[in-house]
């Protein structure tokens, strides 16, 4: 039997050869439309070409930094169903808080030829140096990159289409409405790989006569979830008298330091209030529903992929696009009158 060409394929689908040709390439210069008839194509006559198949790839890389955390898995998920839509699968690389890891995936997805890369970054670390690189080996490669990160507290510019989730707003709101209810008084318990939030909680409370808290008032651990809050609420407990409000810097650290505190007689609203960041499925449903900080992941991810998929099918936009996604305050029965 006589093996099937371009020409074969070129032919059935009506297109010139040069057409079929960067269509199995996947170049970003065939809509996807097309480049799905000439594959399917190209399965039905049994054109079987390995040196093409392999730089088909019709995969976008995810790099985050863990999948444990609602928020990333949440994004996670959302991501995928987004791009299934589209046609394409997703691969997966944990970079936990490390910006070194970060940039070898982005080496190892560039190699492979994918055809967009996600940065998912939470700890506000990141040197202009590496983003520069990084961005250099996605640029040299032609592949679209997008960057989601929490907070603009780099000085310098994001020359990359980015994303950027600004919790003023919302941490403004909750914070008012303690102050209006008497308390002055403010406890953080926080993970210590949540920088950009604890500056944007700091600046909020600056606003309202809260310019330096004392030390004994900020516990910054280097243990995670709940048993960072188990152990922030034992640290603040131990002392003469405790805050009339406190700030987690995400639910599962709040449902620790509730768990902890109610074991020893205390309940929220009646003997402190507090609120914390994510509005994770859970913090409905617990402790009669946590007030907390929310997201609009649906939001970020709808923008994040219009943005992409308008680069796979365009080629790369040197305009590129810095978007800011403003978080909702979530007000539920943690927090209430002094």
């Amino acid at each position: 039997m006589v093996k099937p060409t371009l020409k074969d394929i070129a032919d059935y689908v009506g297109v010139s050869i040069s057409t079929v040709s960067k269509a199995l390439n996947n170049s970003k210069e065939i809509n996807e439309k097309t480049i799905k008839k000439i594959r399917e194509a190209a399965i039905k006559l049994n054109y079987n070409n390995i040196s093409v198949e392999k730089n088909v790839t019709r995969a976008i890389g995810v790099i985050l930094p863990e999948v444990t955390s609602y928020v990333y898995s949440n994004i996670l998920e959302n991501l995928e169903k987004k791009f299934q839509e589209h046609g394409y699968d997703l691969l997966l690389g944990i970079h936990s808080f490390d910006w070194n890891k970060i940039e070898k995936f982005v080496k190892l997805f560039s190699s492979k030829k994918l055809d967009a890369i996600f940065i998912i970054n939470d700890s506000g670390n990141i040197m202009e140096v590496q983003l520069k690189r990084i961005i250099s080996v996605c640029d040299n490669c032609k592949i679209p990159l997008f960057i989601i990160e929490s907070s603009m507290g780099n000085s310098f510019d994001y020359n990359c289409n980015a994303l950027f989730l600004d919790d003023s707003y919302a941490v403004d709101t909750i914070i008012k409405s303690l102050v209006e209810y008497g308390h002055n008084d403010f406890g953080l318990i926080f993970d210590k790989l949540d920088n950009n939030r604890l500056e944007v909680v700091k600046t909020v409370l600056s606003r309202y006569g809260m310019k330096k808290l004392p030390e004994n008032r900020v516990y910054i651990t280097e243990k995670r979830n709940e048993e960072a809050g188990v152990t922030g609420m034992e640290y603040f407990l131990s002392q003469k008298s405790i805050p009339t409000a406190f700030i987690a810097s995400y639910d599962e650290i709040c449902i620790g330091a509730l768990k902890h505190a109610y074991d020893r007689g205390l309940t929220s609203p009646n003997d402190f209030s507090i609120f914390s960041f994510d509005n994770t499925r859970i913090s409905e449903y617990v402790f009669n529903g946590i007030t907390t900080v929310q997201i609009p992941i649906k939001k970020v991810v709808d923008i994040a992929v219009s943005t992409v998929m308008n680069e796979i099918k365009n080629g790369i936009d040197n305009t590129k696009i810095v978007t800011k996604v403003t978080s909702e305050a979530v007000i539920r029965n943690t927090t209430g009158k002094k």
